[in-house]
């Protein structure tokens, strides 16, 4: 009687995996709208706009955060790739993804990249991973690719396709974001995120 209740229970168990489907929902920034919720906004020391093919991000004076919540489940494995356009890379332009983005605190944890630093900062101010060798070509109108992986605890990030990080971050909300130092521009192409999603 057991042998045939395991059978049933790992034959289910097979059915329900089966049942599991990989969705992927794009923001590639179109038509000057974002499907994510990204907005046009802007002042005198920072802007944000959709020119009907980048998320484009300025910062005139200080660094400059924004942030939206992405449609993705944050507690369970996912994947997110991002198409990225530096108009200017150097050591002196800081570009960052945001997670764990707290809108009131404007803080959260920051994968940074320039030309050749790549780091992560939680929201303490604690440098997670190591620092690998990957050197981005410096110049103007720089595509870079980054896919940031969740599996369980796990974050594994690769930065134009090169292994960066895998590191316990744990992703506790889906607001999520992009950061700049001042008199800096970061052009988003695309976002992609990709989840399993059960019938």
């Amino acid at each position: 009687m057991k042998k045939i209740l395991f059978v049933i229970a790992l034959l289910f168990g097979v059915s329900v995996a089966g049942n599991a489907e990989k969705v992927t929902r794009t923001d590639d920034f179109t038509d000057a709208e974002s499907k994510f919720g990204f907005e046009a906004t802007g002042d005198k020391k920072h802007t944000v706009t959709l020119d009907g093919e980048y998320l484009v991000i300025t910062s005139k004076k200080d660094w400059y955060t924004v942030g939206t919540r992405f449609p993705v489940r944050a507690k369970e494995n996912f994947k997110i790739s991002y198409k990225l356009l530096f108009p200017q890379l150097d050591e002196k332009h800081i570009f960052g993804l945001v997670f764990n983005y707290d809108e009131d605190e404007n803080s959260g944890d920051i994968l940074y990249i320039t030309e050749n630093k790549f780091y992560i900062v939680d929201a303490n101010g604690t440098k997670l991973g190591k620092a690998e060798k990957i050197k981005l070509k410096k110049g103007k109108n720089v595509e870079v690719a980054v896919d940031i992986e969740k599996k369980g605890k796990k974050i594994l990030i690769s930065i134009n396709g090169v292994d960066f990080v895998n590191e316990d971050l744990e992703i506790k909300t889906s607001y999520m974001g992009f950061c700049v130092n001042e008199k800096n521009t970061l052009k988003v192409d695309q976002i992609k995120v990709t989840q399993n999603v059960e019938d």
